[in-house]
């Protein structure tokens, strides 16, 4: 398994720089030729950031995480050729964020998530295909958002849209086959 270059770690380290206020972790391994990752990490007073991106051949994601007082936590898999993931967690008072993205194929993913005093938990699971796009919306003031999207097949379709105030949401979306399309809305 390759680990990061030097130089690849030294752009991790100059883009968490303000994080090391409170915690921040970043880990990338990429493993094959023509992988892209960027992480972007702010910390302020008691937020932790953690970020883990692991690509094999091709892949592309890119994680910015911030606010005050949230807590932010990503975690990125990505198998197989053209692979795109995009995550932006942020929030503040006692806002937690959890966004996994497993990807195997062509498949796209992007995962927003940020709120006031909220719980957002994200799972999308993109695997057996390519074409597919996941997209998740997370946010509000005080809710507790949960998302889990499972695709397989070829060419589905996915968006997810989650806020309100004080409410609990709860979308599980199972895409089997080919060329399906789901969305759902929930405040």
């Amino acid at each position: 398994m390759t680990r990061m270059t030097a130089t690849a770690v030294a752009l991790v380290l100059a883009l968490s720089a303000p994080a090391f206020a409170g915690s921040s972790t970043s880990t990338i391994d990429q493993i094959g030729d023509g992988n892209t990752a960027g992480v972007t990490q702010t910390a302020t007073g008691g937020n932790t950031n953690t970020s883990d991106i692991d690509q094999v051949t091709n892949g592309q994601a890119t994680v910015v995480q911030g606010g005050t007082g949230a807590e932010n936590d990503s975690t990125v898999t990505q198998t197989g050729d053209g692979s795109i993931a995009d995550v932006d967690q942020s929030g503040s008072g006692a806002t937690i964020n959890t966004s996994t993205i497993t990807q195997d194929g062509a498949n796209t993913a992007d995962v927003t998530q940020s709120g006031d005093g909220s719980t957002n938990d994200s799972t999308i699971d993109q695997s057996g295909g390519a074409g597919n796009i996941a997209t998740v919306i997370q946010g509000g003031d005080g809710n507790m958002n949960t998302s889990t999207v499972t695709q397989t097949g070829d060419g589905n379709t996915a968006t997810i849209g989650q806020s309100g105030t004080e409410v609990t949401n709860t979308s599980t979306v199972l895409q089997q086959g080919n060329l399906n399309t789901a969305t759902v809305t929930q405040n």
